[in-house]
């Protein structure tokens, strides 16, 4: 195995860069180097054509607790985005409402115990785990995701919008966390403990095509090293020496 090492002032110049793109979720302005989810497939196919028995596929996915949020709030949840991206504010009885109406459904009902109070949880709509929107304009992100889904109704495709929640762990240090690629079926982060163990964190489906960020690699750039075809490489931010 390969050590690569990339400095904290490259990762914070791309992280300015990608800021300044007017909508980041456009693949064809993105940041092309880290952080890079949903590749076209001509892309990889470049990189690694395949097999007979392996192609590029957007894999299936699951998660600890899958919400499929109503097609009818799809419009509703749109409106509060755009309001709030507008005045920067919202009536408190816009959001009160599209929340008893999603209480009042099947899904919202299945929400309501996992929300309790009792247990904190992180949420994400997609593959991609919240940590990965680092470099992402969040609010285009989510408005694009929205959109899509909307017009995915407007064409009669069935189009499924889930909401994502996983257990919340206080006490785990993301310095200490790494993303592990195992080309073709997954990727997944664990992170390291105090007495030395390995704890395993999340599990996302590999591949250019999926949503799941390659963090400091990039499937395409990268993706002899991440598909298998060379030495694999383990890559780790380092402070540059004053």
């Amino acid at each position: 195995m390969k050590l690569r090492t990339i400095s904290y002032s490259i990762l914070a110049s791309e992280y300015e860069a990608t800021k300044a793109i007017p909508n980041s979720s456009s693949p064809s302005s993105r940041s092309q180097r880290f952080c890079i989810a949903q590749h076209h497939h001509a892309e990889i196919l470049s990189v690694d054509p395949g097999t007979k028995t392996f192609k590029h596929e957007a894999p299936p996915w699951t998660a600890h607790h899958v919400i499929n949020i109503p097609s009818f709030l799809y419009e509703d949840l749109m409106h509060c985005h755009s309001a709030w991206y507008t005045c920067v504010r919202l009536h408190h009885s816009i959001p009160t409402d599209v929340v008893e109406t999603c209480r009042s459904t099947k899904p919202g009902k299945q929400l309501g115990p996992l929300l309790n109070g009792t247990k904190k949880r992180f949420i994400r709509l997609d593959q991609m785990s919240p940590k990965d929107f680092a470099s992402l304009d969040l609010q285009r992100r989510r408005y694009q995701d929205l959109h899509d889904y909307a017009r995915a109704k407007e064409q009669e495709r069935d189009m499924v919008m889930p909401l994502v929640l996983n257990p919340w762990d206080e006490t785990m240090d993301p310095g200490k966390e790494f993303r592990v690629f195992v080309p073709p079926p997954l990727c997944f982060d664990v992170a390291m403990q105090e007495h030395g163990g390995v704890q395993l964190v999340e599990l996302y489906p590999f591949g250019a095509i999926s949503e799941c960020r390659a963090c400091l690699f990039n499937c395409v750039l990268d993706g002899r090293v991440l598909y298998g075809l060379e030495v694999a490489q383990f890559i780790v931010t380092v402070e540059e020496k004053a």
